[in-house]
């Protein structure tokens, strides 16, 4: 339990509340060595809008290359399609300006809570970056797609810096769409107010009959939360915490000042404080990116004996490990559109490069590659797709809510497959961190061919009650049963389709100390000969000695006779090594 220790504003429109956002700002620059870097001035975005006064409606500012300055960054929910947004057709209209009351209440408060900061730029994706014209436009300029395309290509790629240059990056928490205003009451969730009595008197209150009376009654606010400050971020009630975009947003920016329903809430890498003058030590942005810069300068500088070799692996598993963290908390986000799902998290793999120095391959990375393949998918839900989203062997290849990564608990393993090759092309050839229009991954590993799959093991002919293939078919009798999204949204049957099984690794497994090995579980294509697509992955494991439970199926914690008699199977025939492609 914690108890805040000042009273807090109502509102934050107010200006002595905005004063403490000004005041935060002004003190992290000053006295902040940590945030010094963040705060030098930098070329300005290509397009800002210049936030005016009292006297001047604000305007899109067009910078020159060569302009530097400071600006304010917008995070926040579209909460839709909007009609208030920059397109061809009206960026001649934004350059000359617009009154304030025009603007939405997300971007107008925002507006304000940039002037209250004293800075003169405020950057918004929807005003700075050509947009394609908005559903119901009646008539919209011939090649506003086509632009707003093109600048989309010049402009995405640049987000990641512009978060990070910003001198702060306004988060509106506590707002469901930019229509509905950053601004308001706030109050936290748990509060009452407590009479607080002093002895009356000279200053020290004392009195020579040492009567007390009154003095006010402040609010004192309770949390019930170990880590309080859980909930000052509101985080269960947020939007903004659940949206996609705004994960990379809050995690690329310096500084950020956010809004919540509770109070305002400053980060930095120097400190986290809110208004109520709670505060710990900073965390997310600041220590995230600290700990890459500090692998990517500390790997540079190792000498590259054999203590160096070890040192320099245990940096590299620590980077991607943060990666793959994000990837696993990123995939419990949503999008409004399918297609952002690369460019969406664009930015956040640009800074894990610096720490790797490895080759991004559509949101996992070369050296670790074979490893990552072993992803699976929890959410157990099997909505269509309408668009691409990436090949099948990614994490990004599906709509899931929920990515899991068994490579986080095997740490010596036997490499069984070999990846050959990769071959990615972009939506756009300068951005390779963008959208994706097709990917394949060539692949030689041990390979085991079926001719078809049958979920039910007894109806499949001459198969032993427990085989290798029985435990295929109960793997895949799990996969549609469950409803697997992989499963059902990748599976395009075609008449003459067969099914292929890949051996990826062999290890010794943590939970029951016995060798296993993970399988990739593919569908011909028709694409082409040796063209699959990845539908499952399983593991396959040997039981110890006496210790089969009758009743396990695979995949369960405990092993059963047909996954055990699958793996005595498997160590005692030669499986064919081959090469296939994989979509």
């Amino acid at each position: 339990m914690a108890l805040l220790s000042r009273d807090i504003h109502s509102d934050s429109s107010s200006p002595a509340c905005l004063l403490v956002g000004a005041e935060w700002l002004k003190s992290c620059r000053e006295t902040h060595p940590e945030c010094a870097p963040q705060h030098k001035q930098s070329h300005l975005p290509s397009r800002v809008i210049n936030v005016g006064d009292d006297s001047t409606n604000p305007f899109l500012h067009i910078s020159d290359p060569r302009e530097v300055g400071s600006w304010v960054a917008l995070s926040y929910c579209w909460g839709g399609p909007s009609e208030f947004i920059l397109t061809n057709g009206r960026l001649g209209e934004f350059q000359r300006g617009l009154p304030l009351d025009k603007f939405p209440r997300t971007i107008r408060d925002a507006i304000l809570v940039t002037r209250a900061l004293g800075e003169k730029y405020l950057w918004v994706d929807a005003l700075c970056i050509l947009q394609p014209p908005f559903q119901g436009d009646t008539n919209p300029s011939q090649d506003d797609k086509q632009r707003s395309d093109e600048d989309w290509a010049v402009e995405a790629p640049k987000m990641a810096e512009i978060y990070r240059n910003a001198v702060v990056t306004i988060t509106a928490t506590a707002s469901p769409s930019v229509k509905s205003g950053i601004l308001g009451k706030q109050e936290p969730s748990s509060s009452c107010r407590l009479s607080w009595r002093i002895p009356l008197g000279s200053p020290t209150g004392h009195t020579s009959s040492g009567v007390e009376a009154q003095q006010g009654s402040p609010v004192v606010y309770v949390s019930n939360e170990r880590e309080p400050w859980k909930d000052v971020l509101a985080i269960k009630e947020s939007h903004w915490h659940s949206r996609g975009w705004t994960m990379q947003e809050g995690l690329l920016a310096s500084q950020t000042l956010a809004f919540t329903s509770r109070q305002i809430v400053w980060e930095c890498s120097s400190s986290w404080i809110v208004e109520s003058q709670c505060s710990r030590p900073a965390i997310g942005n600041a220590n995230l990116f600290a700990d890459l810069n500090m692998i990517a300068m500390e790997r540079s500088t190792l000498v590259h004996d054999e203590l160096g070799r070890k040192r320099d692996n245990r940096l590299k598993r620590e980077a991607y490990n943060l990666w793959y963290q994000i990837v696993t908390l990123y995939s419990q986000r949503n999008l409004g559109n399918h297609e952002d799902k690369f460019p969406a998290i664009a930015g956040l793999a640009k800074r894990v490069k610096l720490a790797l120095n490895d080759d991004y391959c559509v949101g996992l990375w070369r050296k670790d590659l074979l490893l990552r393949l072993l992803w699976y998918d929890v959410s157990n839900s099997s909505e269509p797709l309408d668009a691409y989203l990436g090949p099948s062997w990614t994490w990004a290849g599906i709509s899931s809510k929920s990515i899991q990564w068994k490579g986080d608990s095997i740490e010596k393993y036997e490499e069984l497959a070999k990846i050959e090759n990769v071959y990615i092309k972009n939506h756009s050839l300068d951005d390779i961190y963008g959208r994706v229009e097709h990917a394949k991954l060539e692949i030689t590993a041990p390979y085991y061919r079926l001719e078809n799959l049958n979920t039910m093991a007894s109806q499949v002919s001459g198969a032993e009650p427990e085989s290798f293939q029985a435990f295929i078919n109960q793997i895949f009798d799990k996969l549609d049963s469950e409803g697997s999204r992989e499963y059902h949204m990748g599976h395009k049957p075609y008449d003459g389709q067969h099914f292929a099984i890949l051996q990826i690794i062999a290890y010794h497994s943590r939970e029951i100390h016995e060798p296993a090995m993970e399988l990739l579980l593919l569908e011909s294509d028709s694409g082409g000969d040796n063209l699959y697509r990845r539908i499952g992955q399983v593991s396959l494991r040997k039981a110890e000695s006496g210790r089969i439970d009758p009743e396990a199926r695979p995949d369960y914690f405990n092993i059963g006779p047909v996954e055990d008699a699958a793996w005595r199977e498997v160590q005692q025939s030669i499986w064919e090594s081959k090469t296939v492609f994989v979509i």
